[in-house]
């Protein structure tokens, strides 16, 4: 049974990157340092040929699909959203150090969900269910190449939860424009819900012409 590839590619910047705000359902646009930032690396770096794109329905992800695959079709998938961060939502650590429910959250977020937003364990099993959509998708179309483009959050999470090698959330970090390929063997898959994860996107930079 052939195997497929999944490159999971973080959004660009958004000006929350810079200003810390709790951004997560919030449709935010990218910024313009990430606008510029995404062409850069595009010019600089080859991304991976696909056959398919599936985005978060965020603009953020959408604006990002854009322009590293702007010839691509792009599929939308509701579940590759960002963790919503409730009544947390657009605000800044400084303003809510006093707030004894952000507090509980900081401490405990498994145990104390934003009011309003979600859960660790509801994110998580939102990220598996939209892995598993993508995946019945690509076998039944015979996709064995594609992108996902979302967020950081939704990366890690999906990849502490279930990749070989198996690290934590902060070791599957990513930067802007940037992920992880899994190698999924549907046999493996299906056994065990479990992918590989098989390099860092982009891999190389762009042969130099002349």
């Amino acid at each position: 049974m052939r195997n497929y590839r999944l490159h999971f590619i973080r959004h660009g910047l958004i000006e929350a990157n810079f200003t810390g705000q709790y951004i997560g359902r919030l449709d935010v646009p990218l910024c313009r340092r990430g606008l510029e930032e995404l062409a850069e690396k595009r010019a600089r770096y080859e991304y991976p040929a696909v056959g398919r794109v599936y985005v978060s329905p965020m603009q953020r992800c959408r604006q990002t699909a854009a322009i590293l695959y702007p010839d691509q079709e792009t599929v939308v998938v509701d579940n590759l959203a960002e963790c919503h961060f409730g009544v947390f939502e657009g605000r800044y650590p400084d303003e809510l150090k006093s707030d004894p429910a952000f507090v509980k959250w900081l401490e405990n977020s498994a145990a104390n969900p934003p009011e309003g937003g979600e859960g660790v364990e509801e994110f998580a099993g939102r990220c598996i269910a939209a892995f598993g959509q993508i995946f019945k998708d690509m076998m039944g179309d015979k996709v064995y190449e594609a992108a996902a483009i979302t967020h950081g959050g939704v990366i890690a999470t999906l990849l502490a939860a279930m990749a070989f090698p198996r690290q934590g959330m902060l070791q599957w970090k990513t930067k802007s424009g940037e992920g992880y390929t899994v190698l999924i063997a549907p046999d493996l898959w299906m056994r065990s819900g479990t992918v590989e994860v098989f390099g860092a996107v982009p891999a190389r930079e762009r042969a130099q012409q002349g």
